[in-house]
């Protein structure tokens, strides 16, 4: 579907949440992929497009018109200011029915909240990892969805607009960068702070409910299985065969520690086995 073929009415409101890339070799500013491909999954949409960012200049903009988004509102802000308020300030007078983000940004200590946080202050639903869409046009406000799965695999969900949607790199390619869509491109400066009066308390929204869990290597377990080439055939085991059986072979890959024995002897299995 494209835009010449949905009528005006039914067209989405879509925003696009802007971050400030940079190239990974060179460290210059670059839009991040996953945004331009979501304007190019609005655009497939036949939808209203603009974007959105807050920071403290408009140079990591200036390439993203390029892409095909005409329009992008700046909230100008410092670079070391949660940029949620101001962006709930701005959407919540200027509500769209739907708002696309990347993964998470590339500013190096980015921790890929902010979507969630955002879905969870205005009370919107939230899809994550999307690499396509379409507008079911018979039942309203609904969108058909395909997630990315690990392996290529796709999941069909459906989610009700107003939502939020963050977008996997297995979406289609950015359109291709024209330098007169560039030079076109309006980007439209706001001072964050006209938006956030100090006795406005709407905007203040708590991460408390947001839990940050760190990364925790786990054994690779079919690398581990697929090395030894030991394993034993059991033929009608009895339960308790079978279950050292098991608990041999998940110490011999490093998933169970041997026992620990104490002053008598006696042997004691670690905590968690």
């Amino acid at each position: 579907m494209t835009q010449s073929d949905t009528p005006i009415a039914n067209r989405l409101n879509v925003l696009v949440l802007l971050s400030a890339g940079c190239h990974p070799v060179s460290g210059r500013s670059a839009p991040v992929m996953e945004e331009t491909q979501a304007i190019a999954l609005a655009r497939q949409l036949g939808a209203h497009v603009s974007g959105l960012h807050a920071g403290p200049e408009a140079a990591p903009l200036r390439d993203i018109p390029g892409h095909g988004l005409s329009r992008i509102v700046m909230l100008r802000q410092d670079a070391n200011v949660d940029p949620l308020p101001a962006l709930l300030a701005f959407i919540r007078c200027n509500p769209p029915d739907l708002i696309l983000t990347g993964r998470r940004a590339q500013g190096g200590m980015d921790s890929g909240t902010l979507p969630y946080r955002l879905a969870q202050a205005l009370g919107w639903p939230i899809a994550a990892d999307i690499a396509a869409f379409d507008r079911d046009t018979t039942a309203g406000n609904i969108l058909h969805l395909l997630q990315a799965r690990p392996k290529g695999a796709r999941r069909a969900v459906s989610i009700q607009l107003p939502c939020v949607l963050t977008v996997h790199p297995a979406a289609p390619r950015p359109l291709p960068f024209a330098f007169a869509a560039m030079r076109k491109g309006v980007i439209e400066t706001i001072e964050a702070s006209s938006l956030l009066p100090q006795s406005d308390s709407t905007v203040v929204v708590s991460s408390s409910d947001i839990e940050e869990r760190p990364y925790r290597a786990r054994p690779r377990l079919i690398a581990k299985a697929g090395a030894q080439g030991n394993g034993q055939l059991m033929v009608h085991p009895s339960a308790d065969d079978a279950a050292k059986a098991v608990i041999t072979y998940l110490r011999g890959i490093g998933v169970l520690q041997a026992p620990s024995y104490n002053s008598d002897a006696t042997p004691t299995e670690p905590a968690g086995s």
